[in-house]
This record gives structure tokens, sequence and C-alpha cells, in this order.
């Protein structure tokens, strides 16, 4: 931006910036590098504030959104771009040239800055970031099933996911995580519900479409077991009973039945 870097300040770590190639660059340019001391982080405050803004807003939007732990990497690039859409104070302060930036965020800095404010026509030129594509973190999404993958004609038409983020360079693709498939991609046909918590509730959804195409068979019978009270309590060793699908062609056989049998098996 017409500005050259005099010192590069960093924390102590090594192996990140602290090595032969980087330094071989910073004094290809002349660049002065200055580590911090060990155990000194308030000496790098800059970026340390940023560290924990960064991380404070992702830890805030997941515990908004009720999501797992294992979304923390989306939590924190999702923080990110809104961080680089949101006005920031620094830019209104005036440099010890006098000089003070006509943007408001590091988004209009980025993409309008040495670039003509008004068009031949004296209008004024927009950098403005496109806030319409931002929906709430973590919330319901359902995603629209293409024709071309419905396995029938009253299948579901579409899939309860969750949205993790936003694409950059893109007002119409968002980061959809798919329960059934445990993954996360770019979709576009996507219906949002931002007053729904999404993971519970995609994942109760999603397991009832999954039974609901599966079905049963025509041997087959669900089977429902409770609790009466009449039966003695089984022992360690016995399993338990399963509840669920039971085939008709393994039903038990009536008490009477069923001891004639044991009786001439023990005889054979």
């Amino acid at each position: 931006m017409g500005y050259n870097l005099q010192r590069f300040q960093c924390d102590d770590g090594w192996g990140e910036y602290d090595n032969k190639t980087f330094r071989y660059v910073l004094a290809a340019s002349g660049t002065t590098y200055k580590p911090c001391p060990p155990y000194a982080h308030h000496k790098n405050g800059v970026a340390e504030r940023m560290i924990c803004t960064i991380t404070e807003k992702a830890w805030a939007m997941m515990i908004d959104s009720q999501a797992p732990v294992q979304f923390w990497e989306e939590a924190v690039n999702t923080t990110v771009y809104l961080h680089q859409r949101s006005p920031n104070q620094g830019l209104k302060k005036i440099d010890h040239d006098g000089y003070q930036a006509p943007y408001e965020t590091p988004y209009e800095t980025l993409h309008g800055f040495g670039k003509p404010m008004h068009d031949t026509e004296g209008n004024n030129l927009s950098n403005h970031a496109p806030l319409h594509n931002l929906p709430r973190f973590g919330c319901y999404a359902s995603r629209l099933i293409p024709e071309v993958q419905p396995q029938g004609k009253f299948s579901p038409r579409s899939k309860p996911c969750m949205i993790v983020g936003y694409t950059h360079n893109s007002t119409t693709l968002w980061r959809i995580w798919d329960p059934e498939f445990q993954n996360m991609t770019a979709q576009s046909d996507v219906i949002f519900d931002e007053e729904r918590k999404s993971h519970m509730s995609c994942l109760h959804e999603c397991n009832e479409i999954v039974t609901d195409m599966v079905g049963l068979s025509d041997d087959e019978e669900y089977i429902e077991e409770t609790d009466t009270g009449d039966e003695p309590l089984r022992s360690q060793d016995s399993q338990p009973m399963q509840s669920g699908r039971r085939s008709t062609s393994h039903m038990h056989e009536p008490p009477d039945k069923e001891a004639e049998n044991a009786h001439s098996q023990s005889l054979c």
C-alpha cells in the first residue's frame, strides 16, 4: 500500500518466524526482526489482543449455537470473516502524517485502497462488503436435494443440515454440515431458520428420514418391549431382549410346545 515495513515484532515461538528463510526475507526488504522475550506476551500486545478477540467471539458463537467442540475451527474462520466486515476503531485514528483512512472496515481498506472514490460522473463508489448473506452461525439449514438424487416420488426433497460458515468472494454459497455423512460442503440452494438451534434438530430429523426411507420388509414386524412388572428380573448372564425388528419366521412357540421340544432334545 505504499509503506515499507520497518520492524517485524512477534512472540518467541520458534519455527513460525524464527527461521533462516524468513529472516533472510526480512533482511532483504530492510525490515528489523524483533522477537518478544520469553513469557512476556504483553509486549506483543496487538497480536495477542487480536487472538483473544477472535477466540472470545468464536467461543460466544459456539455457546449460542450449542455446537460441539469439533466445530471450533469453523467458528474461528467465521469470526475472522465477520471481523473483516465489522467497523474498526483503529481505522478512524489519525496517523503521524495527519492521514485518516476514509474506510470503516478492513474489507473496505483492502478492496478500496488506491482506487478512485468517485466515478467519471462524480458519483461515490462504494466498497462496502455485502451483508445480506450472513445467516446466524449454527442455525438450522434446509438444503434442497437435486431432482436427480431422490430415491422415489415420495422421498424427501430437502435435507436438515447446519450452517458452519461462509464462502469467501461469494454471496450465494454457504458452508453446510451434513449430519448423515459427517462432512462439510459448499451449498447454494439452502433455506435458513435462524430461530432454531440446528445441531440436535438436524441429527434428529436426519435419523427420522433414514428410518422412513429404510422401512420394514414384508416378513418383519415392529416389536416394542414394555416393562409391565409381571416378568421376573433377568440374571446378569442373560442377554436383554432388544426392542425393534423381529422376523415373524422366528416367533416363539407356545410354552407347552417349547417344553416338548426341549424334552425330546434332551432324550436325543
